[in-house]
């Protein structure tokens, strides 16, 4: 009897120690469950933040990347046209620093004379820039940029296109052919002169690239007294006389700064007279 009471007590211990022993498993295995989903959460979450901040860099990234591209796509029309810029693969900085809050990246290419043009010439590189991804496609129009062809390298055409791109920038105001520019202090004749925009220059003035297309509003100081003249005709009309008679004076586009004022001469006044006449009958469809 002895014996089977303590077989029996032994057995009740036995199962009770099993027991034991399975509760603590289970505990044991469900603290091993909560961390193992805990750092699954904590891992999750961390996947998640990688992911959103990839994400977030390959925006902006291509952000990058298409603005960048629409410059070096100018940047690359410009020199096919114009050949390298001086010194090569290098900008100016505009005298405006504003003109780079504006439009980023914004600043003047050199381009010295070369087999086809005899001057120097000093073009905007970002006035016609895109600020927006959507705005920059191989069919949007965007605007002009500038240019000033001078006979040396010389500081003054960056002032001045400094100049002129802010105008453009902050006023709205389009900028079209045979305009006439307030320059006062431009050439040395005379102050009161201006900055009269091309119809042809001589050069290329349309260009189409894969982010869209520009055109290069060339520019040519004129006297006081030439642009004077010019006034006295009504709208443009006066202005495309103007270009007409330079061109013929051999002027062409380069300002030369220190040159006399034409309308002194007799070749100006006989070349007014016959541009005058020649253009009346055509309408200034600018």
């Amino acid at each position: 009897m002895v014996a089977k009471k303590k077989a029996a007590k032994k057995k009740v211990a036995k199962k009770k120690v099993a027991k034991k022993k399975v509760a603590k498993e289970k505990v044991a295995k469900k603290k091993v469950a909560k961390k193992k989903a805990a750092k699954k959460k904590v891992a999750k979450k961390k996947a998640a933040k990688k992911k959103a901040a990839k994400k977030k860099a390959a925006k902006k990234k291509a952000t990058i990347d298409w603005y960048e591209d629409a410059m070096q796509a100018r940047e690359e029309a410009l020199a096919e046209a114009f050949g390298p810029t001086s010194p090569p693969d290098q900008v100016i900085m505009p005298t405006d620093a504003s003109l780079r809050e504006l439009s980023p990246g914004f600043a003047l290419l050199r381009f010295a004379p070369n087999e086809q043009q005899s001057f120097w010439l000093y073009v905007t590189h970002g006035v016609s820039q895109p600020q927006r991804e959507e705005d920059a496609h191989k069919d949007a129009d965007l605007g002009s940029e500038f240019a000033i062809a001078a006979p040396d390298d010389a500081p003054w055409p960056v002032a001045m296109l400094s100049v002129l791109a802010s105008y453009a920038m902050n006023s709205g105001r389009p900028i079209r052919v045979h305009d006439r520019l307030p320059a006062s202090d431009l050439m040395q004749d005379s102050p009161g002169g201006a900055l009269l925009v091309l119809a042809d220059p001589g050069l290329p003035t349309e260009f189409s690239t894969r982010r869209g297309s520009f055109e290069l509003r060339v520019t040519l100081g004129v006297t006081a007294q030439e642009a004077q003249r010019a006034r006295k005709m009504p709208g443009r009309d006066g202005s495309a006389v103007l270009e007409a008679v330079l061109a013929d004076l051999e002027a062409g586009c380069v300002t030369d700064r220190d040159r006399a004022d034409l309308t002194r001469t007799p070749a100006f006044k006989r070349a007014w007279t016959r541009h005058r006449k020649r253009l009346s009958v055509q309408p200034n469809e600018d």
